[in-house]
């Protein structure tokens, strides 16, 4: 059985390779023929068809090897295959076998802009297809394997290395974000990719923040039948604590929610708040700890739950994420001073 899985992984590995050497061989082969078409295009009327035919003498002599390579791995592309691969292979051999008729049979006539033209033509469809796959099937081995929930790279910068042209890439960015076996999420916008759970595993962090609200129950539950000593000085009812608490974290989901719409707020492209929930989740976890902390600071102010009404209670749900962040800031300005200052003590003492 094991046998069996490794001569499959063997034979993806093979394709894929081969289809990334006809990805980069054809995509070096694409940019020079674009340097070449503008080269004519600038140049003198009366020089143009001196500049076309030493342009292919050029292409001749220096791409002879990226068409060998090509070639090469095109013959190394099994005609029986997973199926995953059967359309690409079957949509590009007949493009590269055309590409290599045409670059090796020198034209009768005088050569044009049109022979370079049908050369990009036929090689065009192959970057695209063989990049686009040999993207997607690599991926998450390259990108994603290892990597933590909210890690994130700058998407194109990724994809430029296998695709020349900006459709394939967004093809390539649709994809991506419409395979649940990548655990990516893109951001359309400004082309950034975050790593998060696939399926089911994008709500780990809305569902963590359900069980921190129901662990926070806990306590409130045992000081309300007198488990727990409290420091409020009267307490209405046990009712009024459970209901408080709610309202606390009610002002704390609207926080969120208004956050999530606010089009100046960090990453504003996560509009889906269960993924940015799920990228932003220990910030989110240690706010709803804050919501909890703040809830008894409110219980032991003054009167205790006399002072809490449910005014106070969302208006405390909804400020202490805010309040806590820059606390959490401050503090690690604060250490990076600190750091600074030691490091000047050093510096000093040598």
């Amino acid at each position: 059985m094991n046998s069996g899985l490794n001569v499959s992984e063997d034979l993806e590995n093979k394709i894929t390779s081969n289809l990334a050497i006809i990805a980069n061989e054809s995509k070096t082969i694409l940019m020079a023929i674009e340097g070449i078409i503008e080269k004519v295009k600038n140049s003198e009327e009366s020089k143009r068809n001196e500049t076309l035919e030493k342009s292919f003498k050029d292409l001749k002599q220096d791409f002879v090897d990226n068409f060998e390579r090509i070639d090469n791995a095109e013959k190394g592309l099994p005609q029986t295959s997973p199926e995953k691969f059967q359309w690409a292979i079957a949509e590009i051999k007949d493009p590269i076998k055309e590409a290599l008729k045409l670059f090796n049979n020198h034209p009768s006539t005088a050569i044009s802009t049109k022979w370079f033209d049908e050369l990009a033509d036929k090689l065009k469809s192959v970057h695209s297809i063989a990049g686009r796959v040999f993207v997607l099937e690599t991926f998450n081995e390259v990108v994603i394997k290892n990597r933590k929930p909210g890690w994130s790279i700058k998407l194109h910068e990724f994809l430029q290395r296998y695709l020349l042209y900006p459709e394939d890439r967004k093809k390539v960015i649709e994809d991506i974000n419409s395979r649940e076996d990548i655990n990516a999420y893109v951001d359309d916008r400004n082309d950034i990719l975050y790593i998060i759970a696939g399926g089911y595993g994008k709500w780990r962090g809305v569902g963590l923040l359900l069980l921190t609200f129901l662990l926070g129950l806990v306590p409130i539950f045992l000081i309300g039948i007198n488990k727990i000593p409290t420091i409020v000085s009267t307490v209405r009812s046990f009712e009024d604590l459970m209901l408080f608490y709610i309202f606390c974290w009610a002002g704390f989901v609207l926080h969120i929610i208004t956050k999530s719409t606010d089009v100046h707020k960090e990453n504003s492209c996560l509009d889906d708040i269960v993924h940015w929930i799920r990228i932003k989740e220990t910030g989110f976890l240690m706010s709803a700890v804050a919501v909890f902390v703040g809830y008894l600071v409110l219980l032991g102010m003054g009167t205790g739950i006399d002072r809490l009404n449910f005014a106070s209670a969302i208006a405390s749900g909804f400020a202490v994420d805010s309040f806590g962040s820059r606390i959490i800031k401050h503090y690690y300005s604060q250490l990076e001073n600190a750091a600074k200052g030691l490091e000047e003590i050093k510096l000093e003492s040598h």
